[in-house]
Formats: structure tokens, sequence, C-alpha cells
């Protein structure tokens, strides 16, 4: 049976987050008891405890750490660089070592498959078989949200136990989930228990990617149709089609100006020959809207009134058709 060591260390709480193995954090040492523990760890061996603290509890396992850097914020706080090494099982508080809250605990270190941890179960082959599968599907949540250069640093990752524990830089996951990952003594069942958190994560952000893509496609059809009807629009009016058509308004205008059958092909085949821009051009420079136009017809008919129509005589008869209004 191997030698399990125990060691008495102070305390530093932490009540927003969770510290694991590996890990490099900066931590503010915004109480006084967590300047309390900083300061007896470095008049000893310069390494703490951490231990998360929900709710007024201490979590049953905690991460052994060693502090790196000591310095002070300029708004007068301190803070402490620490680095994770390894997992230690709380056994007790102790007493008589000094200021701040200290406890005996065991450490937890990691193996090779089918070797033994010091102070925890062996580490089945099955393990890396999770590990692989929880690295495709961390990799695959990152691909979702466009972050797959941190894929990289993921594959880099052969340990287990370490691969397991890179949920604890999941934003996905709540502060009692992280702590369950903390206290996850044994490689497997941590790894089936973040695997299972991370297939529900990828989920709903697959979810959440088809909802926005979908809406896209939504808007980018919208967007198109809108453009097509604006150069449809814009190709009718052109031709003289549709609600601005000049052409039709001029044939409209004619059937209500009464005249007479004879009269009505001449204008209206002079019409055809005219652009809608130009038709556009003259109404608006000689007529104004809703007017009804008086034909001068050479040879034929010249109106004296909409309503009353007189043979003209040789005096008055023009050599090309006119609008008058």
């Amino acid at each position: 049976m191997p030698d399990i060591q125990t060691l008495t260390l102070p305390v530093l709480p932490l009540t927003s987050g969770v510290v694991g193995p590996t890990m490099v954090v900066n931590i503010v040492l915004e109480t006084p008891e967590a300047r309390t523990a900083v300061e007896a760890a470095q008049s000893r061996s310069g390494r703490l405890l951490l231990v998360p603290r929900l709710d007024g509890h201490y979590a049953r396992v905690g991460t052994v750490a060693k502090i790196e850097d000591v310095g002070e914020l300029p708004g007068g706080h301190r803070a402490v660089v620490v680095r994770g090494l390894e997992r230690a099982v709380i056994t007790a508080g102790v007493g008589g070592e000094g200021d701040g809250l200290w406890v005996s605990a065991e450490p937890v270190g990691e193996a090779e498959p089918g070797e033994h941890t010091r102070g925890g179960p062996p580490v089945s082959e099955r393990s890396r078989v999770l590990a692989r599968e929880y690295r495709a599907v961390v990799e695959a949540i990152l691909e979702h949200r466009g972050a797959g250069r941190l894929a990289e640093g993921l594959r880099g990752i052969t340990d287990p136990g370490a691969v397991a524990d890179t949920a604890l830089y999941l934003p996905d996951l709540s502060l009692e989930q992280k702590v369950e990952v903390l206290e996850a003594v044994d490689v497997e069942a941590r790894l089936e228990k973040v695997l299972a958190w991370a297939k529900d994560v990828l989920a709903e952000v697959a979810v959440r990617t088809e909802v926005n893509r979908g809406v896209a496609e939504g808007i980018d059809k919208a967007q198109r149709e809108a453009v097509l009807r604006r150069q449809m629009e814009a190709i009718r009016a052109e031709l003289g089609e549709g609600d601005d058509d000049v052409i039709a308004d001029y044939r409209t205008r004619l059937e209500a100006s009464g005249a007479p059958e004879e009269v009505r092909p001449r204008p209206s085949a002079s019409w055809r020959s005219w652009s809608a821009p130009a038709l556009r051009a003259r109404s608006t420079a000689g007529s104004s809207p809703g007017s009804t136009p008086s034909w001068n017809c050479p040879g034929r008919c010249t109106p004296t009134s909409p309503s009353t129509w007189s043979r003209p005589g040789p005096s008055s008869m023009p050599t090309t058709p006119g609008w008058t209004t």
C-alpha cells in the first residue's frame, strides 16, 4: 500500500471560483482571512490550500498551491499569483499553528493508466477513451463559438485527469458543478461527470447556432427580395409599366376627354414612339396633374371644349399635332 503523506497548510477560502491543479491564477486579497492565509504561507513553505466555500461551508477537497508572486494593485488591495499543484482531501482542522485557519490534508496525485494514484484509486484504461471523447466534445463547442484555435491547446493535454480538469475553465458550468469536479478524486468518475455536462452544453450551443443561422438567412432573404423589388420597380418605370405608367395615364385621360374615335388612334400611335422618361418630362413641363388634353387634328376636327367639336377651316389647320391644356 502506498505511503500517504499528510500536509498541514493554511486555508485560503475561495467564494467565486475554483482553482484546480496546473492552473495559474491571480487572487485579490480582499478579506482579512485571505491576507492572513497568504502571510502564514509566506512565513512557512510558501504553500497554502485553496478551498472553495459555498454558503458558509467548505468543500471537502482543496488544491495545494504555491505562491508565485505577491503585489499591490492600484486600488490599494494586495494580490497574489498562485499555481495549483495537486488535489488534497481535508481530514481535520489543526490548531496552534498560527493565525488563520489551518488544516491537515492528504494529497491526491494523478497516475498513468493501470497505476495507482497517491492516496486515490487506480486510473483505468477507460479513462483514456472518456478523455478522447470529452476532448472531441469540447472542441466542437469551441468551433461553434468561433474559438477553434483554443482547441489546439487542449490537444496538447494527454493526462486523463488533466483533461477532465479543463472543465474548470468552462463558463457554462456553475460554481457548484466546478466544486463537484474538484471533489471527484476518481479520474474515471470525473470524466464521466464532465463529459455529460459538456454534451448538454454542446446540444444547447448547436441549437442556438442553428437558430441564429436561420434568423440570419431569413434577414438575408428579406433583404434580397427588397432589392429585387426595387430593381423591378425601376425597370417597370423605365418601360412605362406599373403604377408609374405615364403612357397609361395619357391614354386614360384621352378616353375621358370625349375625343371622337377617328382622333384617338393617331395620338396613341404617336405616344408609343415616346419613351416613358420623355413623356414624364413633357407631362411635367406642359400640363398639370389631372388636366384633360385638347386635340388639334389636321384635316379632321379640333376640340373647342372637352365636349364640343367642330370642323377646322383651312387657315387654322396646323402642320403637326400638338397638345394644349
